[in-house]
């Protein structure tokens, strides 16, 4: 192989790394965009009686499966146990939840 051929393919490297590396950081999520998200989380205030299948319940609509919501519920306010749920006790809502 020629040097000038070597050198080439190195250029040509370089260039598809170069617009790889525009890309990712183009469509990479932005600081706003994020915090718009964080931002219209809601809070709810767990009342006496509440479960979390009755708190899913009123934030899963009919296409999906209450069972999913309750995970997420559990995932992002960190209860590891359905039972927990305490009265006064408050629990995010994520956005894609949120009627």
């Amino acid at each position: 192989m020629g040097i000038r051929r070597v050198v080439r393919i190195e250029v040509l490297l370089a260039i598809a790394m170069m617009i790889t590396a525009f890309f990712c950081i183009q469509l990479s999520p932005k600081q706003g965009v994020i915090a718009s998200v964080i931002r219209s989380d809601q809070t709810i205030q767990v009342e006496k009686g509440d479960t979390l299948w009755t708190i899913a319940s009123k934030y899963t609509d009919n296409s999906k499966d209450v069972r999913e919501t309750i995970y997420q519920l559990k995932q992002i306010n960190h209860i590891s146990d359905s039972g927990d749920l305490q009265p006064g006790m408050t629990l995010q809502i994520p956005a894609n939840l949120s009627r």
